[in-house]
């Protein structure tokens, strides 16, 4: 049986799944609700694998400014693996550094790639 990721690995497994969806994504409220839609319909999905993750990152939501702490520590661990950057002078779009096809290489080798791409997909559906 393979452990749960650790937030790291979630973030980076979530990113290397969404390069596969474009280039770019908002990085703003839109990023928020999408990181939120994406862990609900994760953590209620029958083979969730890290639901226990999911549940711990619900819950660190800030409702008086309405984000999630660990949508923007994605983001930070994106700049720091070198996957994403941030462009414009307000900072409000996530671009892509490294190719689709790296992307992809790199995501097979991880545990529960699947389950990535499946996240992603909900995320990008709402980030977009």
């Amino acid at each position: 049986m393979v452990a749960a990721p650790t937030r790291q690995e979630f973030y980076r497994g979530v990113l290397l799944a969404l390069r596969s969806h474009g280039e770019t994504f908002h990085a703003d409220t839109r990023m928020h609700e999408a990181f939120e839609e994406m862990l609900s319909v994760g953590y209620l999905a029958a083979e969730m694998p890290f639901s226990r993750l999911l549940e711990e990152l619900l819950n660190e939501h800030d409702p008086i400014f309405d984000v999630y702490k660990p949508a923007e520590d994605m983001i930070l661990e994106g700049m720091c693996s070198f996957i994403l950057g941030l462009e414009g002078t307000a900072l409000r779009r996530a671009r892509f550094i490294i190719t689709e096809a790296q992307a992809a290489k790199e995501l097979v080798e991880i545990p529960h790639a699947a389950v990535y791409k499946e996240l992603a997909k909900t995320f990008y559906e709402h980030a977009s």
